[in-house]
């Protein structure tokens, strides 16, 4: 007996961008840019929109994660890829998606992930894959 699985393969219209170490102030409280706060606030929106478009509510089991990070390519650039380090890109993308298309991040037991500049001219997205794994049960 096979059961369906839940599975979602989307785009996320949205330059990714890293996640940043966390700020302290000078009373130990810590938090993040502003900027990248506006930007997760962005993302878990696109991940709601995602969610209502596959009429899924917020993955609770276990679940695989796979992302594409299309950068948006600089003006000028001689790097081969993104700099920033692709643990940073999806510590970011996890983080904005809990809650939303996962309950907590610790349900997720692989990624797969990539990085790479767009084409010239065009906006960067991120393309993303979730995929419920089957209980050893069935």
């Amino acid at each position: 007996m096979t059961s369906e699985r839940a599975e979602v393969d989307w785009v996320l219209s949205i330059n990714p961008i890293p996640c940043p170490r966390p700020r302290i102030t000078s009373k130990g409280w810590t938090y993040y840019p502003k900027k990248y706060q506006a930007w997760k606030t962005e993302a878990e929106d696109l991940f709601i929109e995602m969610m209502k478009a596959h009429k899924l509510k917020a993955f609770a089991g276990e679940v695989e994660v796979i992302a594409v990070f299309v950068v948006k390519r600089p003006k000028t650039t001689k790097l081969p890829r993104p700099k920033p380090d692709i643990d940073n890109y999806l510590k970011a993308l996890l983080d904005a998606g809990t809650g939303v298309a996962w309950t907590d991040d610790h349900i997720i037991s692989a990624v797969g992930a990539s990085k790479a500049w767009s084409k010239p001219e065009e906006e960067g997205c991120i393309r993303i894959m979730i995929r419920e794994v089957p209980s050893e049960t069935e």
